[in-house]
């Protein structure tokens, strides 16, 4: 796999090309502009206050959303919350997050054996025979260090792919990648162009300049390097995206009652974000969400639907912190509340 855009930026820049001789205006997939439409259907639907809800880049837009139109925001519950500058992933942050997963599976040395891994990937790229999991047929896969840190940063916030990480480090440690080469076959195979329209929402809302400085100090000696961006971040010049005005990536600081949750062991959108978010909003409210990563059930924990049922009712007395049962680590002891 090549670093930086490499294929994929060639191949985003034919497509892009391609799309604009259409007629198609690839700039207007911006966030601001997603906010105005949101207002305009609450407009259509007759409302003159509602309540936002949103995930991951939904926290995103939901912040836009009611930077832009507040007095008609009603309250918002974010999940796994983005905030304006937080588009593009902090290397920095992704490593507390495995050294937290680590911890709680009672294996320290994971990090450690992730980096021996990548080390060893990136002096000697290794061929492994795979067996193909639509025919079950050996297939022939070369895997070099962002292989490994890319698929490591594209599964990180399923929390069954985290349950095997600390055992596969282990394997990896010692030359054995069989665990990961079908993931890495998998993934490469579904990997393309992708989607225009998410590639120019995330390029448009970009990072502000100290945090596109801090996360290429941070690439060089984190454990995933700067695969938890990879391509998008490398991507401006072949979308030939513009960012939005600086102003954007300003903190939100309505007075809109919010509710934010974050899981401790979410990579994507670590509990940082959430703290970051919330001290901007005069009336946020943080949950920590104990042994959740990026990706948890809010609807299936009666102790989660009441937390939202009070937030939603406006009343108070809500926790800081949810605890979810603990994961349980494949081939290691079962990690403790």
């Amino acid at each position: 796999m090549e670093a930086k855009g490499g294929a994929h930026e060639r191949a985003s820049r034919a497509v892009a090309a391609e799309m604009r001789a259409r007629g198609i205006r690839l700039q207007a997939y911006n966030t601001e502009e997603s906010a105005d439409d949101i207002d305009a259907v609450r407009q259509a639907l007759g409302e003159a206050r509602w309540s936002l809800w949103g995930r991951s880049y939904g926290s995103h837009l939901a912040l836009a959303t009611a930077r832009r139109h507040p007095e008609q925001v009603e309250r918002m519950v974010l999940i796994g919350p983005e905030g304006p500058d937080h588009t593009w992933k902090l290397p920095s942050r992704t490593d507390t997050v495995l050294q937290r997963i680590a911890e709680r599976a009672g294996a320290p040395e994971m990090l450690a054996q992730l980096r021996e891994a990548t080390t060893r990937l990136a002096r000697a790229p290794l061929r492994l025979d795979v067996p193909d999991p639509a025919t079950g047929r050996s297939v022939g896969l070369v895997m070099g260090a962002l292989d490994l840190q890319w698929v490591i940063a594209q599964v990180i916030g399923d929390p069954r792919a985290l349950a095997t990480l600390p055992a596969a480090a282990r394997e990896m440690a010692a030359g054995d990648f069989r665990r990961i080469g079908p993931l890495a076959l998998l993934l490469r195979r579904q990997a393309g162009v992708g989607s225009a329209m998410k590639h120019m929402m995330d390029l448009s809302s970009d990072a502000s300049a100290e945090r596109r400085a801090r996360i290429e100090r941070e690439a060089a000696g984190a454990v995933l390097g700067d695969a938890m961006n990879w391509p998008g971040r490398h991507l401006h010049g072949a979308w030939q995206a513009q960012p939005l005005a600086e102003a954007f990536r300003q903190p939100v600081a309505v007075p809109v009652p919010t509710l934010l949750l974050a899981g401790d062991l979410d990579a994507r959108t670590p509990v940082e974000n959430a703290r970051e978010i919330a001290a901007a909003l005069p009336r946020a409210h943080l949950v920590v969400v104990e042994n959740a990563a990026h990706q948890f059930d809010v609807f299936g924990n009666p102790q989660m639907r009441g937390l939202l049922r009070r937030f939603l009712r406006g009343e108070g007395d809500l926790p800081t912190h949810v605890t979810l049962p603990p994961l349980r680590f494949e081939g290691l002891p079962p990690a403790q509340p």
